[in-house]
């Protein structure tokens, strides 16, 4: 085969890449070449390390996408041809076509390191985030003018790999840039189709999740819910088990998805997400103990979805929800009624997700799996934020009457709800009174630790002091104005696109068929792609391994 290799290399090297003419003979016979002859080595040498892969990107990504997908591959040769690709491609070279050969880049590469060095996805974020950046502004330079690096992006092979990549890795920051920009615009020549959309905004939504960014992970398991669909899909039925959970997390209620998202996937919600209506039901009513009896009995459910994670962290919530209720009815309370009003979790005296509910209220020696005790560490996010394994006692069968927080925990609690801005209030014990948020700044020192448990206290429950003049919320608003006129004006140019399409226009006067968004690959007619029985491989991560 080194001949054949050879004369491949010399078309690689030789192609008239001005010319459409030209780029389009060297595709036909890049396609057209068989597995051995792109895997193979040349005379002079390996193709890999002979090529400019900036120069020679499109016959590039061929012959790399079946060296990843050989039997035994060489990964010392292969991982930094890899990254040198991923940092030199040039997004032009598949303006007229080869996007599949990304495609198969990406799938190859994760099933290498799955097969050959399990559980380092480590080493493909960095790659495939500098090539989703090269990629995400479009194969034209009139597309890369319209896409900046500060605007909507373009869907690209490589954007639902990197997310799970860094789902797998737990690197959900090296994410954040990409999953921060908008990915709205469809390029026909990257050949991205439903399930890539799909599986991008699942992804997106896990990642958000996995930085505590709730109502952006919300949203982003809503779009995967809600696209435009003749048939539910597998991916709209995880993202959807994900987005009832997340939006407990985020509202305390399931929030109402849009008037858009297509009948037929309500209809999967009803046969398919019974364990998660009721759990959410039982959630939105407030009730500890019916919360904990519905968890039980749904437990094994979000253990087989991957979401017993996300469940423990609603159960979480829960508490400081409950507290936070209690400002709208009261301004003065004491620490003991507060315990009895929120009814989550007693020290040493509860089990299963009532115990854990605590969140990072646990004293020492008192059995709550939910965070640090009242004399420990205190926990670094909000209550509700700890990671679901650290709820480890089983549920047992009989449903446990609703239990109440010791005051010590009460007051850990609120401490940490003033320190994170999520209420305002002071506390009064017996021995003089003390700021809750000065209280937070030492609450390792002794001498303004919380009270013991006999020692009671009362809290004082305050308006919130934000006047929004500083200039952290000046920033915040313009960023958001930004924002807003930005998705304005790229909706109003996708609106104009489409009224000028021959699609919408043939589906106006009867000859369109389905919901298209453009040829090649984006929301075609009819149900492809969307079939109930749809097997996808890319919906593997579990959020409750990660969290």
């Amino acid at each position: 085969m080194s001949d054949k290799t050879d004369e491949l290399l010399a078309h690689i090297a030789g192609a008239d890449y001005a010319m459409d003419k030209g780029v389009r003979h060297l595709l036909t016979q890049l396609k057209q070449a068989t597995q051995p002859v792109l895997a193979g080595s040349t005379k002079t040498g390996d193709p890999l390390l002979l090529l400019d892969p900036a120069q020679y990107s499109l016959g590039y990504s061929y012959i790399l996408a079946s060296r990843l997908a050989a039997d035994k591959p060489d990964l010392s040769v292969l991982l930094p041809a890899l990254s040198t690709f991923c940092l030199q491609l040039n997004p032009h070279a598949f303006a007229l076509g080869g996007a599949d050969s990304l495609h198969a880049i990406c799938r190859a590469a994760f099933r290498m390191v799955e097969k050959c060095i399990p559980g380092r996805f480590a080493v493909l974020v960095q790659p495939f985030a500098e090539a989703t950046r090269r990629l995400s502004s479009g194969t034209r330079p009139s597309d890369q003018f319209a896409h900046s690096a500060d605007t909507d992006a373009v869907l690209t092979p490589f954007h639902a790999w990197l997310l799970r990549a860094a789902i797998q890795a737990k690197m959900y920051r090296q994410a954040l840039p990409c999953v921060s920009r908008h990915v709205s615009h469809f390029d026909p020549a990257l050949e991205c189709r439903i399930q890539d959309f799909l599986s991008y905004y699942y992804y997106a939504g896990m990642v958000f999740a996995g930085l505590k960014k709730w109502p952006q992970s919300l949203d982003a398991f809503a779009l995967a819910v809600s696209a435009p669909a003749q048939g539910a899909s597998a991916i709209m039925v995880e993202a959807h088990k994900k987005y009832v959970l997340a939006s407990l997390i985020a509202h305390g209620k399931v929030r109402p998805l849009a008037k858009t998202t297509s009948a037929i996937v309500h209809k999967a919600a009803k046969a398919k997400l019974g364990a998660y209506t009721e759990f959410a039901t039982a959630f939105e009513s407030g009730s500890a103990s019916r919360v904990a009896a519905e968890y039980r009995k749904a437990r094994d459910t979000f253990i087989r979805d991957g979401n017993d994670g996300l469940a423990n962290q609603a159960i979480k919530c829960l508490t400081t929800r409950s507290i936070a209720k209690l400002t709208q009815t009261y301004v003065t309370l004491s620490l003991d009624d507060i315990g009895k009003h929120v009814g989550i979790a007693r020290s040493g005296a509860g089990t299963g997700a009532g115990a854990g509910a605590a969140g990072g209220a646990g004293t020492e020696g008192g059995g709550s799996h939910g965070g640090a005790g009242a004399h420990g560490r205190q926990p670094s996010g909000p209550p509700g934020a700890g990671a679901a394994s650290n709820i480890t006692t089983t549920p047992t069968d009989a449903t446990p009457p609703a239990p109440t927080l010791l005051s010590t925990d009460v007051e850990h609690l609120l401490l940490h709800m003033v320190s994170t801005s999520q209420v305002s209030a002071v506390i009064d014990h017996r021995r003089g009174s003390a700021d809750a948020s000065s209280s937070v700044a030492v609450a390792g020192s002794s001498s303004s630790a919380p009270a013991a448990a006999g020692q009671g206290g009362m809290v004082q429950f305050l308006d919130s002091d934000e006047s929004y003049s500083s200039l952290a919320a000046t920033a915040q608003l313009q960023t958001l104005l930004t924002s807003t006129l930005r998705m304005s004006n790229s909706v109003r140019e996708m609106d104009r696109s489409v009224h000028a399409s021959r699609e919408y226009l043939g589906k106006m006067v009867g000859a369109g068929r389905g919901f298209v968004l453009g040829p090649g690959g984006g929301f075609g007619g009819g149900a492809s792609g969307l079939e109930d029985e749809m097997v996808l491989e890319e919906v593997d991560v579990r959020m409750g391994g990660y969290m």
